[in-house]
């Protein structure tokens, strides 16, 4: 799949991975950080309180024995392009994590424009002698969305145009070689997905793979029914929850009566989750 993004990249220079949480969108952007095409890359995350001054730049106040003065101060897209324009034979990513979290609009500002990669944008002033902007050939973009996010649905049109956009879906083969016991987790998720689509009606809900892996040790990705029930009770309990608006009859057809009060006694949980999910 690796080279398929960097296909995809090298055409459209900036993609959205998208996708319910837990399908690796973030462990993809990690797998591409890494990959030999690019020789620099950057990780920034947006959220609410991100802004044009942290993204493209500020100005700040120094101070000298003359007395305080107005300066200015790049932000961490500014610097990196920036950077990328002095390295022209150097492959730069630049990765977004959480892309709709962020007011996009405000954070770009004027800059947005540059994405079309033939424009070049005049700044609103200069920045540490950066007036203009404009995205060398050298350099990807790279950001992530939670389709389940209702932020989703507010995205500008003009970061949509302007994006490749690739949705990750639940790997249930990959989930399959998980062990719990007898198991086929991947058959699990598969089970609970389906029930989740004809419950609460909406494909955004379902889960990903990553709900149902351990931390990997030195026998692969193993889980024990103990640490198995705390995940299932503490984090997938919880999503679905939310996910239903905290309706116990919605959770209960999706994961059993049983299941859905949350057991804590690990042998009680054991016999209703092989009660509910035994093939």
């Amino acid at each position: 799949k690796t080279s398929f993004y960097i296909f995809i990249l090298k055409n459209k220079k900036q993609i959205v991975l998208t996708g319910v949480p837990g399908v690796g969108k973030s462990r993809y952007t990690t797998i591409l950080c890494k990959n030999e095409f690019f020789s620099h890359e950057k990780v920034i995350q947006f959220h609410a309180s991100y802004g044009y001054e942290d993204f493209i730049g500020a100005e700040i106040l120094e101070s000298s024995l003359d007395g305080t003065y107005v300066t200015t101060r790049k932000g961490v897209f500014l610097n990196f392009v920036n950077e990328a324009l002095l390295h022209p034979k150097e492959n730069y990513l630049f990765v977004i994590d959480e892309l709709n979290r962020g007011n996009i609009a405000e954070i770009f500002g004027e800059t947005i424009l540059a994405l079309d990669r033939d424009y070049t944008v005049d700044l609103s002033r200069e920045y540490e002698g950066i007036k203009t902007l404009r995205l060398p050939d050298n350099f990807y973009i790279v950001g992530t969305m939670n389709t389940s996010d209702r932020n989703i649905a507010f995205l500008d049109l003009a970061i949509r145009r302007r994006f490749a956009f690739i949705t990750l879906l639940p790997n249930y083969d990959f989930l399959s070689e998980v062990m719990l016991d007898n198991f086929d987790l991947g058959n699990v998720l598969r089970t609970i997905n389906q029930r989740i689509l004809s419950t609460l009606k909406d494909s955004e809900l379902i889960l990903g793979q990553s709900y149902f892996i351990p931390p990997k040790g030195e026998n692969g990705y193993v889980w024990s029914f103990e640490a198995f029930k705390n995940q299932f009770n503490f984090v997938i309990l919880p999503t679905l929850r939310e996910y239903s608006f905290n309706d116990p009859a919605a959770v209960n057809t999706i994961v059993g009566e049983y299941l859905g009060e949350g057991i804590q006694e690990l042998d009680d949980f054991m016999v209703a989750f092989s009660a509910e999910f035994s093939e």
